[in-house]
């Protein structure tokens, strides 16, 4: 005979005790969740167990005050922590921005750019101003030192701002098309003194002044272009642009013979020259040759070959032409930019 009580069909308390720690941490499925809250409606006891268990639940979730202070400590803690972070950052950040705005502006570093110079020297004291070619650049100050009568100075430029003003210069382009650079104000100047004569001012990489002769800049180029031996081809492609014997006579090239003295440098152009008056191209070929003969140092002979309404013309020009024209021996203007300079001023270069 089968029993008729319902609680025969249900589930025991053994079950559903069981099954209420995930019922309390809420991880129990709704089906499971519902068969336990139907259990506890009839069964007191099962009910007072579960009370009890969601009663320690809340009281082990909740922190008391020691342990409230405790965390906010530790957020505290980390909120300064970030923010000591932040500030630290920022710090560098501002200290490398004002380390690279006071090396702009204020420090400076070497220039090598284009300047315009005035050097008065006398004896073993000089005054010196110099100012940048460039607006971006302000020159605040070159420092020299002396050797065997040779002043070298190093230049600093800063960008234009609050603390150094730019000063003025003008340029020319001569006939040679070379442009010169000349300070009416300059962005910077000094007078300096040493222990003995001066008698070469070199600023940067370019010669500025020797032995009471301001050198220009196209004279500075011939005379740094000047090497020993003819046979070095780049060297000599190096002279004759530094001469600027292209610009002015059109393409060309070379043909050189140095089996045996004398060494001779034949320059061949490409383009007739007939459109030239016989006298201009003679001067301007004796005055390219000269300065050649000069600066290289066993060079004895510079031949000019060209076309003249289709016949071909050579002119010969030797290191005895060119002392003549000088006035003293022409291959002093290897050692001396100033007898260079002297040279190609004579001869309209």
């Amino acid at each position: 005979m089968k029993s008729t009580d319902k609680r025969d069909n249900r589930i025991t308390c053994e079950v559903i005790q069981d099954l209420m720690p995930s019922y309390v941490d809420g991880l129990a499925s709704e089906s499971t969740a519902r068969l336990i809250e139907e259990h506890i409606r009839d069964c007191a006891e099962c009910r007072a167990m579960l009370e009890n268990m969601q009663a320690d639940g809340q009281a082990a979730q909740t922190p008391d005050d020691r342990d409230r202070k405790e965390i906010d400590f530790l957020r505290k803690s980390r909120k300064k922590g970030r923010r000591a972070v932040v500030l630290g950052v920022l710090l560098t950040l501002l200290i490398a921005a004002a380390a690279v705005c006071a090396k702009q502006f204020v420090i400076g570093s070497e220039y090598r750019g284009e300047m315009g110079c005035d050097i008065n020297v006398n004896g073993k004291t000089m005054d010196v101003g110099v100012t940048a070619a460039d607006s971006m650049h302000v020159i605040n100050g070159v420092d020299f030192t002396m050797q065997d009568g040779v002043a070298r100075g190093t230049v600093k430029a800063v960008k234009p701002g609050i603390y150094h003003s730019s000063g003025t210069f003008s340029n020319t382009t001569g006939e040679d098309g070379v442009t010169s650079f000349e300070a009416v104000t300059c962005d910077w100047s000094s007078t300096f003194s040493f222990d003995e004569e001066i008698r070469e001012v070199w600023i940067g990489d370019r010669l500025y002044w020797t032995n009471g002769r301001d050198i220009s800049a196209k004279v500075a180029a011939v005379y740094g272009a000047g090497h020993d031996f003819v046979g070095d081809a780049p060297a000599n492609g190096a002279s004759i642009t530094a001469l600027g014997l292209t610009e002015d006579l059109g393409s060309l090239y070379s043909e050189l013979e140095t089996d045996k003295e004398p060494y001779i440098w034949t320059i061949i152009l490409d383009e007739d020259q007939a459109k030239y008056k016989p006298e201009y191209l003679e001067k301007r070929f004796a005055g390219y040759a000269y300065a050649l003969i000069g600066t290289v140092g066993n060079l004895s002979e510079v031949d000019f070959r060209y076309t003249e309404d289709g016949k071909t013309v050579v002119k010969k020009f030797t290191a005895e032409d060119a002392t003549e024209f000088l006035g003293r021996d022409i291959k002093e203007c290897r050692g001396d930019a100033g007898a260079l300079s002297e040279l190609m001023e004579k001869a309209g270069l």
